[in-house]
């Protein structure tokens, strides 16, 4: 897992020629004026999620792997916490190919994500996007998946 300012994305291009195109459309682009919703970027290599929500409970949160894709979060507005764990001290729910998406069941430390920070989660990097600080709020974010 990487958190950082988006100012300093440039220092990330190590890894590698996808992340680094994810990062610059990171930067150069207005995600704000998206609607919510899937845009590919390089099919099968790239594409990003615009999402709008409220931030739900910690009862309410689910939290997450991927295998085939590295994400990169970015809040536009709002804030939310974000819950990590290290893959290996979690227990394993079901894998949906389709979805690259696995639950996984355990304990996080919640981290703060706010505007001018983004999160870079990697395949053992179990993470619990969306969960409120204090009062639910409204949340926009923007999710790049890479191909790993």
């Amino acid at each position: 897992m990487i958190i950082d300012r988006i100012e300093y994305y440039e220092k990330y291009s190590f890894l590698g020629p996808r992340f680094a195109e994810a990062f610059h459309l990171l930067n150069t682009t207005d995600y704000s004026k998206y609607e919510a919703g899937r845009y590919e970027v390089e099919p099968e290599s790239i594409y990003l999620l615009v999402q709008e929500y409220q931030s739900k409970s910690l009862e309410n949160a689910t939290i997450e792997v991927h295998r085939k894709y590295a994400d990169i979060h970015t809040i536009l507005q709002g804030r939310e916490h974000v819950g990590y764990a290290d893959l290996s001290t979690l227990r394993p729910g079901e894998y949906v190919a389709e979805r690259d998406f696995q639950q996984v069941f355990g304990k996080t430390d919640l981290l703060t994500m706010s505007v001018g920070l983004f999160m870079v989660l990697f395949p053992n990097d179990g993470h619990m996007p969306g969960v409120r600080i204090g009062e639910s709020e409204s949340v926009k974010k923007v999710v790049f998946k890479v191909r790993l």
